[in-house]
């Protein structure tokens, strides 16, 4: 007889969809919480979204942070859009999608004449059309989407940025600010979903998307960040690795194969 175990990465959907989209997408997830003998879920939060929608009750279930491919030590790649080296500039990556939140990034840049915004990653969605006429209209062509980069130019964008910025509304992890406290990154994110969890005290986070209360925030917490933050900040990123996620994940195996 076959043990059947799921992972949960997030419960997006009830923060994306509406209506009978979203009352389609609950039908079917619902069978398969109901089916699972075991869950596992990469957030708290996570667990507490599908706890709170379908009911855990009595079924077995654990949380395993996701592993983090280490960025590395290496200086990256700069890429061709960064026109000077070391002109100032801010740095989001991820898909460009509404739940990323992006576009409150646009008017914030205009409280920061001197920097440059770089929103990287699959920008083949109506929202970044969206982005561009937002960009277009207030008139800043210092906020750039740049479709993908290379894993090189990543690691350069890390590592040279001025803060990495991720409004995020709906995340079950958020790899990117691990991947950003990695370098030491000052991260600046939303207080929404899982991020407050994963982040926990090594980030800025914004109480609202207005621009010049987000803009204040970036300049305070630029103001007050230094080396020994940084470091820090470098530590607790590293914990989310590979071999303690392996390790977890064959614990929860032994477990399942000792409770059959």
């Amino acid at each position: 007889e076959c043990t059947h175990l799921l992972t949960i990465h997030d419960l997006n959907f009830l923060y994306e969809k509406k209506h009978f989209h979203r009352w389609k997408r609950m039908w079917r997830f619902r069978k398969r919480v109901k089916e699972a003998d075991y869950i596992s879920f990469i957030s708290h939060f996570a667990e507490n979204d599908v706890d709170r929608i379908y009911g855990l009750k009595d079924k077995p279930h654990c949380v395993i942070y996701n592993g983090i491919t280490p960025v590395g030590d290496k200086e990256g790649v700069k890429p061709a859009f960064v026109e000077h080296e070391d002109g100032k500039f801010f740095f989001a990556i991820s898909q460009i999608r509404r739940k990323k939140n992006f576009h409150t990034l646009v008017p914030m840049m205009q409280h920061f004449p001197e920097h440059n915004l770089y929103i990287c990653g699959d920008d083949e969605f109506r929202y970044a059309k969206e982005i561009r006429k937002l960009i277009s209209k207030l008139g800043i062509d210092r906020v750039k989407l740049t479709g993908r980069v290379s894993e090189d130019e990543k690691t350069w964008l890390y590592r040279h940025c001025d803060a990495f910025l991720f409004p995020s509304k709906a995340e079950g992890f958020g790899i990117p600010v691990i991947e950003a406290m990695q370098q030491g990154c000052k991260v600046f994110s939303s207080k929404l979903t899982s991020l407050p969890e994963i982040c926990g005290p090594h980030a800025t986070y914004w109480d609202n998307f207005d621009a010049a209360d987000m803009a204040k925030v970036v300049k305070e917490g630029l103001s007050k960040d230094d080396q020994h933050l940084a470091n820090e900040r470098k530590e607790y990123a590293h914990r989310f690795n590979y071999d303690k996620y392996t390790a977890e994940y064959i614990q929860l195996y032994k477990k399942i194969l000792c409770d059959k």
